[in-house]
């Protein structure tokens, strides 16, 4: 018996049924670039399951929300943004002021020690508990209409300054391990927090920031919320404005 001829050896000669080189160079090169396809496609699934990608879209998720962009008596922008956790959103407005950021802060301050002067009649009452040169903590009571409870807060203010930018700073929060005890007609407002920035941007003018974030605790729903601090926003800066220009005629 013949042995067989090493068929695949290196002397093998191609017979006229097989594939010439540039049909081989074709299909392997198609098939390379299905490789490469299902690679970028597994990479896509892959991706879109990772926890990298999770936490983009929970970080998309409170992202904040442009809602005005100019209002009617001033030039503000009005965000709003999902707060983990919370069914009430949190809210920032960005406006030019016709005051200085040290003016602003006076107002303000102004504002929270002698409440009852600029306080609409009715609206409620506002007690400082402690105030220094850096902090104020202050316990509110604000009148509701029926069948709603008032609300109370007890808040802690905190004053700071960066030398470099001339930004002037007040944040506040929720502090109710100094306030007093609350009435029983009262409900405690769980969350009270925010924060004013003024930064220069030009002689007696400055860029205010506001962001404020409220749970009202108890039965109010959060579209009653959300509603009436997007429309009283405005007034916010306007106040700033008016108090500040009585203090400096003032003095």
């Amino acid at each position: 018996m013949k042995k067989n001829k090493n068929l695949w050896g290196p002397n093998r000669k191609l017979s006229s049924s097989n594939k010439d080189s540039s049909t081989i160079s074709q299909e392997t090169s198609a098939f390379n670039t299905g490789k490469i396809l299902l690679l970028f496609s597994a990479i896509l699934i892959l991706t879109a399951c990772s926890p990298q990608h999770r936490s983009i879209k929970k970080w998309e998720a409170f992202e904040w929300e442009l809602l005005q962009s100019n209002g009617k008596h001033l030039a503000c922008k009005i965000y709003s943004r999902k707060v983990k956790g919370s069914k009430f959103r949190e809210y920032k407005a960005v406006a030019e002021i016709n005051v200085s950021p040290e003016n602003a802060v006076k107002a303000l301050r102004e504002k929270n020690e002698n409440s009852q002067k600029h306080l609409d009649k009715g609206i409620g009452h506002v007690e400082i508990l402690n105030s220094s040169a850096n902090e104020i903590v202050a316990y509110s009571v604000y009148n509701l209409p029926f069948p709603f409870k008032d609300r109370a807060m007890c808040e802690r203010f905190t004053f700071s300054e960066n030398r470099e930018t001339g930004m002037h700073r007040i944040s506040w929060k929720e502090d109710w391990s100094v306030g007093p005890k609350t009435e029983k007609a009262c409900v405690r407002m769980p969350i009270a927090r925010g924060s004013w920035e003024f930064t220069p941007v030009g002689e007696d003018k400055s860029k205010a920031v506001y962001i404020v974030h409220t749970e009202p605790g108890g039965a109010i729903k959060p579209w009653m919320v959300n509603g009436t601090i997007k429309k009283g926003i405005p007034d916010e800066f306007k106040s700033i404005e008016k108090i500040s220009q009585s203090l400096i005629k003032n003095n």
